[in-house]
């Protein structure tokens, strides 16, 4: 019973070339890369677009691309579901505050934009 390390490695690679043409008992699938299949014909649209009718839909597709960039530039504002005031474009989220504190902002502009004067070396600008 004694085998020589030489036999013992013969028998594991015999064994491990019988697993590898075998399949793969849990998947099913044998182990070995199968052959790559020649790659199937794109199909034709069903309902081919005319010319003037993509330039239409595409026309229309860059109109909203727009809008939809040029929303993110401008200030819009809700009310939202407690009561206070969203400010929307500022940032990625939106500015809440209720009324009184959006009040007593409001009241305080000036000594915020005198704040803002004063340390304009050290703020930094957002777009």
């Amino acid at each position: 019973m004694a085998q020589s390390m030489k036999e013992m490695m013969a028998e594991l690679q015999a064994l491990k070339a019988q697993a590898a043409a075998k399949a793969n008992p849990v998947l099913g699938l044998p182990t070995a890369p199968t052959a790559p299949t020649a790659p199937t014909a794109p199909t034709a649209p069903t309902a081919p677009e005319s010319a003037a009718a993509m330039i239409a839909r595409l026309t229309a597709e860059n109109e909203a691309l727009r809008a939809k960039a040029a929303s993110k530039t401008t200030l819009s504002m809700k009310v939202s579901e407690k009561g206070a005031l969203s400010i929307y474009g500022l940032g990625r989220f939106p500015v809440t505050l209720y009324r009184g504190q959006m009040e007593r902002l409001i009241a305080s502009v000036p000594a915020i934009q005198d704040f803002i004067r004063d340390n304009a070396a050290t703020l930094i600008v957002k777009p």
